[in-house]
């Protein structure tokens, strides 16, 4: 798959001198997703094993409807809907829109039919980029970060494709191994990355495009600290496993116990004993993308695994990550930490190669202000009872994150590409 260039760091008053970089960038986004999908069967699309996850077909609708909604709807000529009862289907969360339907029952719609929703999609993309092409300067510039907003939505649920389509296929995975037992190639000697501490920007600065939830920029007091230049490591966790790190309560939060008991939580997500040799699920290739971990174009790749004591542990909670680093006599991150050293010694940090827990909550930043319109609920009502992640993932789109990036989740998710990496005081 080829992205366009990074059409997220064109500065939003310049939207109209790079319409054309824009319409490919839609076009590019929208044909990522069909080819991300291409290979699932129709039950694959039907799928939902749980009510986090939402089954592919309705990812590949709601992302059309969102187009729908927040362009068409205000600047197409005579603008009619494609199906009405799609506002009540496919709306995500948009109370000022209207109802939607039940979250964890997304799997039962049966209605429209794959075909249906592919033909939503063409007859949405067809009338989009009609009316990038034709309206006037004045009309795209008033829509265009809106359609910005949209392909970065996009990029989010082709992730959220591949997190549940993974969990949705876990549930009926045999009990066989796949695959020869990995090499023991190591990584670059571990170490730690140092940062003095003192006064540093937080918040996203540029001019391209960020989430409301990146600004506004701020002046925050760091102490000096210490980030690990990799993240933990399977065989790292092996060791915490075999120390009992799962059965010692003093290692872990109340919240994060008391999760860990009633859940029989014993490993990370996707992990299995398989003829005493601890094994995980894969349903994707990681080894493609950019070389830079970011932006692979995942095929499948579905089974069980050996497990690679060189790779780093991924599908952890908030939870599990903040026990491991009390185990380790350190701690994880705050969020101003990882982006302070990211911005000041990018490159230093092994990143890009999952989401990393900081043991921050997802809250507003000073001056914090949703976007304007129904955009408004994109993201500041879901600030409670929520932690921050940072970096990016295998399977995140290129050019989607940034280190001011804060992607965010409940403390005991774990069906995302999360992983931790260690802080210490200095």
């Amino acid at each position: 798959m080829t992205h366009q260039a990074d059409f997220n760091a064109i500065p939003a008053d310049q939207y109209p001198a790079h319409r054309g970089q824009l319409v490919s960038a839609y076009r590019a986004v929208r044909r990522h997703s069909r080819q991300l999908t291409c290979g699932f069967s129709e039950a694959e699309h039907q799928l939902q094993s749980m009510p986090d996850a939402s089954p592919v077909k309705w990812h590949l609708a709601h992302t059309t409807w969102f187009f729908e909604t927040f362009i068409l709807q205000s600047h197409k000529p005579n603008f009619d809907w494609f199906n009405p009862q799609f506002c009540y289907l496919f709306n995500s969360y948009y109370n000022a829109i209207g109802a939607q339907y039940p979250r964890p029952k997304r799997g039962l719609i049966s209605s429209p039919n794959l075909q249906e929703v592919w033909e939503y999609r063409a007859r949405i993309d067809g009338d989009i980029t009609r009316l990038l092409e034709q309206c006037d300067e004045a009309t795209f510039a008033e829509l265009a970060p809106t359609l910005v907003l949209g392909l970065n939505h996009e990029q989010q649920h082709q992730e959220l494709i591949c997190t549940d389509v993974k969990h949705g296929l876990f549930q009926a995975a045999g009990v066989e191994a796949e695959g020869a037992t990995p090499g023991e190639t190591p990584l670059a000697e571990p170490g730690w990355q140092e940062h003095p501490g003192g006064r540093t920007t937080i918040g996203h600065e540029g001019s391209g495009f960020c989430f409301d939830n990146e600004q506004a920029a701020h002046e925050v007091l760091l102490t000096p600290f210490r980030l690990a230049t990799q993240l933990v490591t399977c065989g790292e966790w092996l060791e915490f496993m075999e120390d009992g790190g799962y059965e010692q309560p003093l290692l872990w939060l109340s919240d994060g116990w008391q999760w860990r008991n009633e859940n029989k939580i014993e490993a990370p997500l996707y992990w299995r004993k398989i003829n005493g040799k601890w094994h995980q699920f894969s349903a994707w290739d990681l080894s493609r993308g950019d070389g830079k971990g970011v932006g692979a174009a995942p095929r499948r790749d579905t089974g069980w695994h050996a497990i690679k004591p060189f790779d780093p542990v991924l599908h952890i909670s908030y939870y599990e990550a903040d026990a491991f680093a009390e185990w380790r006599g350190a701690r994880l991150p705050r969020e101003t930490e990882w982006e302070a050293v990211m911005k000041q010694k990018e490159g230093a940090l092994q990143t890009s190669q999952a989401w990393e827990w900081t043991q921050s909550a997802y809250a507003a930043y000073p001056g914090f202000k949703p976007s304007p319109g129904m955009a408004g609920e994109y993201n500041g009502k879901f600030m409670i009872n929520q932690m921050v992640l940072r970096g990016a993932s295998p399977v995140t789109s290129p050019h989607h994150s940034r280190p001011s990036y804060r992607n965010f989740f409940h403390p005991g998710a774990r069906w995302q590409y999360s992983s931790l990496r260690l802080a210490k005081d200095v």
